[in-house]
């Protein structure tokens, strides 16, 4: 599997929390997946810690997929409040 030096590498800088999602199941389920939201809900992990772990995986060489970015609050301009 591509990345996996890299991945072990990554894991042994986690943090605190353990959510037992081996990295291969982490990164399959980023590959297949249409968000990070989608990821967090079918891993059982807050969608923090999955922005965090496919950062670290990608610091570590591992290839992940682009996810969309989504606002969580409606953007406002100046212009449009006056």
């Amino acid at each position: 599997m591509e990345g996996r030096s890299e991945v072990a590498a990554a894991e042994g800088r986690r943090g605190k929390a353990d959510y037992n999602v081996p990295p291969e199941l982490f990164i399959a389920t980023w590959q297949a997946a249409q968000s990070a939201g989608e990821v967090a809900e079918k891993l059982n992990m807050p969608k923090d810690i999955v922005h965090a772990r496919a950062s670290t995986y990608r610091s570590a060489g591992v290839r992940l997929k682009k996810m969309p970015r989504h606002r969580t609050k409606p953007w406002t301009s100046r212009a449009s409040t006056r």
